[in-house]
């Protein structure tokens, strides 16, 4: 499978757009949309690159998630992070966007969420289906 869609607790889609053999990379699209009390948020992406190398660790972290207390997939810019944390015995699912404006400014977006267990089988699910080439 070449798309990743969460649905839970935010909409989230990663969907694979090229494929860099050189550098062993690849470039996403991204949305997401954060429904909250008074409306959403949205952000979309369509130039999001991935090291093999660093998709390769965020894969076998989730896989031994147990053992971990915090998770992250960041894109090669740091533009994009996806964290799953662990803090007094609470799962957190967080997205950190960060994208350079023109000019002297940047947008911000921070989302944290409690999770509970089904929430982050159905995430690692998602992400252990996701085709892996190389």
């Amino acid at each position: 499978m070449t798309t990743i869609t969460i649905n839970r607790p935010l909409e989230l889609n990663m969907e694979l757009v090229e494929i860099d053999e050189h550098v062993p990379s690849f470039r996403m699209s991204i949305a997401v949309l954060i429904k909250h009390p008074t409306g959403v948020v949205t952000y979309q992406a369509n130039d999001i690159w991935f090291e093999n190398r660093k998709w390769d660790s965020f894969i076998n972290q989730l896989k031994s998630s147990h053992n971990q207390v915090k998770i992250s997939l960041c894109d090669i810019s740091d533009f994009f992070e996806l964290t799953i944390r662990q803090h007094q015995n609470q799962l957190f699912f967080e997205i950190k966007v960060e994208e350079p404006e023109t000019g002297s400014g940047s947008i911000r977006i921070f989302y944290s969420r409690e999770i509970d267990l089904d929430i982050l089988a159905q995430v690692k699910e998602r992400f252990l289906d996701f085709y892996s080439w190389w």
